[in-house]
């Protein structure tokens, strides 16, 4: 009888063990998921910001480059309206040379 009892609190005890040992691993392995989870999730935010990052400086860089046209283009429009004026300037004193060299004769 005694053995008995003796067998029946061992068993309980191991029993009761192997539950605290599933629970610890069962606690392990949820801890394991979260924080791969938060890798995961870190990952993510990373790449997110990096995306916006790389966008940001491409729109930077296409905005230099629209600026940097705009302006050549700008350039390229005054040096053209100045050589109209200075064409139109040339013409104006040949034609006063032209008459006064008509009074003249």
């Amino acid at each position: 009888e005694e053995k008995k009892e003796k067998k029946e609190e061992e068993v309980k005890a191991e029993k009761k063990e192997e539950k605290e040992d599933k629970a610890e691993v069962s606690d392990v392995l949820a801890r394991a998921a979260e924080m791969y989870e938060d890798a995961g999730l870190e990952e993510v935010e990373e790449k997110k910001e990096k995306k916006k990052k790389d966008e940001n400086a491409t729109d930077d860089e296409e905005g230099k480059a629209e600026a940097g046209e705009e302006k050549e283009e700008k350039e390229g429009e005054e040096k053209e309206k100045e050589e109209k004026e200075g064409a139109e300037e040339a013409e104006t004193k040949e034609e006063e040379t032209v008459k006064e060299t008509e009074s003249e004769l």
